[in-house]
C-alpha cells in the first residue's frame, strides 16, 4: 500500500495497472512495517481457522463466539480491522467501533492505536493523523494518515448509528447488547460499501446472537447456492489462545468443572448451551406436553372436554 499523505491518496499495488511506477515509488518511500497476528487454531467443530475469516471478504458478517481470554477481540484488532483498512480504507471510508457502552469501544481502540498505557497499538503511530483529546470529547474519531475515519460509539440503541455509510464495524462483547435492531442497522449501514461486521463474544444462552451462531455452525459443509453467505460462525476456546499459558487455563477450567460444568464449558470453550442442565431435555416435547384449554382462561376453561376436573 502507498499512501500520499499530504493529498491523503492511496494505492494498492494489486490494483495499480502502472506497477512498474509503483514499485519505483515504493523503493524512495518511507516503509512501515504493520505485522498482523493471526492464531494459528481451527474450530473444534467445524475445522475453520481465524485466517479463513482474515481472508474472507464476502461473508456479511463474522460471529466469533468463544471463552473468557480465547483472543476473539485479540484477532479482531491484531488482524480482521488492520487487514480491512488495508484493502478498504481512504479518505471518505469510516470504520466504526461497538460496544455494549462506548467505554469498551475505548478498549478496541486502546489495542488499535495505543490510546493508553505504553502498549503500542496495531496501528503503527506514523499512521494516526489524530486522535480524541479525552474519552470524554464529545468527537470519539481516530484519524489516519490517508484520510480515514474510526468512529468508536455504543450499541446501547440503534438511532444514531443510522444515515452515515460504514465500510467495516469491529463489534465487542455482543452478548452484552440487548436490542437485535442494532445488528440490523449495522448491517444496513455496508449495504452500498460492501463492508464486513466482525462480532465478537462470550456465549449466553438465549441471546439473539446464539441463532446466527449455532444454524451456521449447523449448516452442510460445503454448501453454497452461488449467494455470498449471510454470516461465517468461528468458535475460539480459551485453551487454543497462543498469547496466554496453557497450565494456567487447564487449572482454572478444572476448578471451574467441579463447580459449575455448564458455566465451564461455555466461560472456556465458548459453546452455547444454558446456564443449568435441563431435566428430562431429551422427552420434553413443547408442542405435545402444553396444551391450549377449550374455552380459555377469562371465561373459564372446559376442563371435562379434556377429560379433566
Amino acid at each position: 500500500l502507498l499512501i500520499d499523505t499530504s493529498q491523503r491518496r492511496r494505492w494498492l499495488r494489486h490494483e495499480t495497472k502502472d506497477q512498474v511506477t509503483f514499485d519505483e515509488i515504493a523503493a524512495i518511500a518511507h516503509v512501515v512495517d504493520m505485522p498482523l497476528r493471526v492464531p494459528d487454531t481451527a474450530d473444534a467443530k467445524t475445522g475453520l481457522r481465524p485466517l479463513d475469516l482474515l481472508t474472507d471478504l464476502d461473508a456479511m458478517a463474522h460471529a466469533v463466539s468463544g471463552g473468557n481470554r480465547s483472543g476473539k477481540s485479540t484477532f479482531g484488532t491484531d488482524a480482521w480491522l488492520p487487514y480491512r483498512w488495508l484493502l478498504r480504507g481512504g479518505a471518505g471510508r469510516m470504520f466504526r467501533l461497538l460496544g455494549p457502552v462506548r467505554a469498551q469501544a475505548h478498549i478496541l481502540a486502546n489495542k488499535l492505536f495505543g490510546m493508553e498505557g505504553d502498549k503500542p497499538g496495531s496501528f503503527p503511530p506514523v499512521l494516526i493523523e489524530s486522535l480524541p483529546t479525552s474519552r470524554f470529547a464529545q468527537e470519539q474519531t481516530v484519524r489516519l494518515v490517508d484520510g480515514t475515519e474510526m468512529q468508536m460509539t455504543h450499541a446501547k440503541s440503534a438511532g444514531h448509528l443510522k444515515g452515515v455509510s460504514v465500510q467495516d464495524t469491529l463489534w465487542t462483547e455482543v452478548t452484552e447488547c440487548k436490542h437485535p435492531e442494532v445488528y440490523t442497522v449495522t448491517l444496513a449501514r455496508h449495504a452500498d460499501t460492501g463492508g464486513q461486521v466482525y462480532l465478537d463474544s462470550t456465549p449466553k444462552k438465549g441471546h439473539w446472537m446464539e441463532p446466527m451462531v449455532t444454524e451456521t455452525m449447523a449448516e452442510e459443509p460445503g454448501k453454497d447456492d452461488g449467494r455470498r453467505p449471510a454470516v461465517v460462525a468461528l468458535s475460539m476456546r480459551t485453551i487454543d489462545n497462543p498469547w496466554i499459558d496453557p497450565d494456567e487455563v487447564i487449572d482454572a477450567r478444572a476448578a471451574a468443572m467441579k463447580i459449575d460444568p455448564t458455566m465451564a464449558k461455555r466461560e472456556f470453550d465458548g459453546e452455547w448451551i444454558g446456564g443449568a442442565p435441563l431435566i428430562f431435555s431429551e422427552v420434553w416435547k413443547p408442542e405435545t406436553a402444553i396444551l391450549d384449554l377449550p374455552g380459555g382462561a377469562g371465561g373459564g376453561p372446559d376442563l371435562a372436554a379434556l377429560g379433566l376436573r
